[in-house]
Formats: C-alpha cells, sequence, structure tokens
C-alpha cells in the first residue's frame, strides 16, 4: 500500500513527494545507490553521461525558462553542448548557458 504525503508548496516549482512511488529506503541504503550510481558516471566519457541525459530529459522544443541570478531567459530546449551547457534556443538561434536554474 502506498502512503499518501503531501507535496510541499513552493510557488513557481514543481514538486514530488517520494513516497508516493513507494517504500522509503533507508537512508543510509539511499545514500549508498546514490554514490553508487555517482561513481558509474564518473568514470564514463562525458558522451556517455550526454547520451543518457538526452535519452531521459526533455523533449528539443520544450519550453524552458532559465533564472540566472535577477535575469530571466526563456526558449525552446535544444540539447546539451559537448562541454555539458544547456543549448536553449530563444529566437535567435540556439545558446549555450552554463549557469542557472531552470524550470518549465
Amino acid at each position: 500500500m502506498r502512503r499518501r504525503c503531501r507535496r510541499p508548496a513552493i510557488t513557481g516549482r514543481h514538486t514530488a513527494c517520494l513516497a508516493e512511488r513507494g517504500p522509503a529506503p533507508a537512508p543510509e541504503a539511499a545514500a549508498v545507490a546514490l554514490l553508487r550510481a555517482l561513481d558509474h558516471w564518473r568514470t564514463q566519457p562525458f558522451a556517455a553521461v550526454r547520451a543518457a541525459w538526452t535519452a531521459r530529459g526533455p523533449q528539443p522544443g520544450t519550453p524552458i525558462t532559465l533564472n540566472s541570478g535577477a535575469r530571466t531567459t526563456t526558449g525552446l530546449y535544444a540539447g546539451l553542448a559537448e562541454d555539458g551547457s544547456l543549448l536553449l534556443d530563444t529566437g535567435a538561434g540556439p545558446r549555450a548557458y552554463s549557469t542557472g536554474e531552470t524550470g518549465g
């Protein structure tokens, strides 16, 4: 039986309650799983990381808002650059952004 939980309400952000996905693992087990996953990706060339992100991340053309300090940029997701920067098409062609916080 899945637990009901209350999602935190944060203006302008999508939130989730992980308990809706099933029983929560013990904190130590979650930490071990996370560290193993990080170790795996640290040993891969960036092309593999980029390919995995492309397979699981937003579809090209998805609207994205990028907040970087006092500046907000809105555009369409255009992928990841070879250096890992976010490619965002703002109407003047794709531009690379290496810092900021994204939202839909």
